[in-house]
C-alpha cells in the first residue's frame, strides 16, 4: 500500500496497488499451450474421457485471459460494488480508473482480518457462526440474484472487519480480488439451482442423477448407482452437521426463472 495524493491540496487516502509484469501475458499463453497439449494426450485414453480434460482446460485458458486485464477486474469492482450497495456488510474495493487499467490496477485499501487466519486464531468478540452465514449469504446473492459470481472466494481474497461501535455487534466482509468472475446460462443456473435444492433436503442420490443427467457427458458415466451411494454418503453427513449447528438453507424460485432467492439461516430447538 502506498500513500497517493490527487492534488497538493487533496487529502491523503491510503491505496493498494495491483500490477501486471512486462511479458507475463507470453509466459501464460505458453503454460496454457503446454497445459493444453498435455490435455490431449490425457483424452487419448479411453479410462480417463470422463475428467475432459480438453474442455476443463479451454474454461481455465479463459479465466487466465480475462485476469491479465486489469481494466477487466476494476469495472468488476464497479458492478460488485453496485450489486452490494444496499448491504453495508459486504464491501469491495473501490477501483480507481485514472491510471492505465490494463497493466495496473489501483484500489481502496481494505482492512480486516484475514479470514485464512480465523478459524485458528479466532478474536475473542467474534461470531463464526454469524461470519459463515454472511459469507454464504453473499455468494447465494451472486449466484441467484446478480447472476455475477465472484469465482475465487477462497479465505485468502476475504476479509473480515470487526464491529467499532465498542460494542458486540454484527461483522462485515471484504471480499478482494475480483480477477475471477463467473456467470451462469439459463440452463445453467437451472441446473444449479436444482442441485442446491437436493442438496438442501439431503437427496444425495437426487443430486448425484442431477449431476451425471446434465453434465454434458452421461454417456461417459461409469458405476452410476455407486456414485449415487457416495454422493447420498456425502449430502446427508451435510445435512446431519448443518442440523448440529442450526443452520438451514432456503431456496425459493419465482417461475419462470426470473428471480431466485436463496437464504441461510439459524434456527433453535
Amino acid at each position: 500500500a502506498i500513500p497517493r495524493r490527487a492534488s497538493p491540496t487533496a487529502p491523503r487516502c491510503v491505496v493498494a496497488v495491483k500490477v501486471r509484469r512486462p511479458g507475463v501475458d507470453q509466459l501464460i499463453k505458453m503454460d496454457l499451450q503446454i497445459l493444453s497439449t498435455f490435455a490431449a494426450i490425457i483424452d487419448l485414453i479411453p479410462m480417463l474421457h470422463p475428467l475432459s480434460a480438453p474442455q476443463a482446460i479451454q474454461h481455465f485458458s479463459t479465466f487466465m485471459s480475462d485476469q491479465l486485464d486489469l481494466k477487466v477486474e476494476a469495472n468488476t469492482l464497479d458492478r460488485f460494488r453496485v450489486n452490494f450497495q444496499n448491504n453495508p456488510r459486504v464491501r469491495f474495493p473501490e477501483p480507481f480508473h485514472d491510471l492505465p487499467p490494463e497493466t495496473v490496477l489501483v484500489e481502496s485499501f481494505e482492512e480486516g482480518y484475514p479470514l485464512s487466519k480465523l478459524r485458528a486464531h479466532p478474536p475473542a468478540d467474534m461470531n463464526l457462526r454469524d461470519v459463515g452465514k454472511l459469507i454464504l449469504n453473499s455468494f447465494l446473492q451472486m449466484v441467484f440474484t446478480d447472476n455475477w459470481v465472484h469465482a475465487d472466494m477462497h479465505p485468502g481474497n476475504m476479509l473480515v472487519k470487526l464491529s467499532t461501535n465498542g460494542q458486540s455487534g454484527p461483522n462485515s466482509l471484504v471480499i478482494l480480488d475480483a480477477g475471477l468472475v463467473t456467470t451462469l446460462t439459463r440452463e445453467d443456473r437451472r441446473n444449479f439451482i436444482d442441485l442446491v435444492k437436493a442438496v438442501a433436503v439431503g437427496d444425495g442420490e437426487g443430486s448425484a442423477e442431477l449431476m451425471v443427467s446434465r453434465s454434458g457427458n452421461a454417456e461417459r458415466a461409469v458405476d452410476v448407482d455407486g456414485y449415487g451411494l457416495t454422493t447420498y454418503g456425502c449430502q446427508l453427513s451435510f445435512v446431519l452437521r448443518l442440523h448440529a449447528w442450526h443452520v438451514a438453507i432456503s431456496v425459493h424460485t419465482n417461475p419462470p426463472d426470473t428471480r431466485t432467492r436463496a437464504r441461510m439461516h439459524t434456527h433453535t430447538h
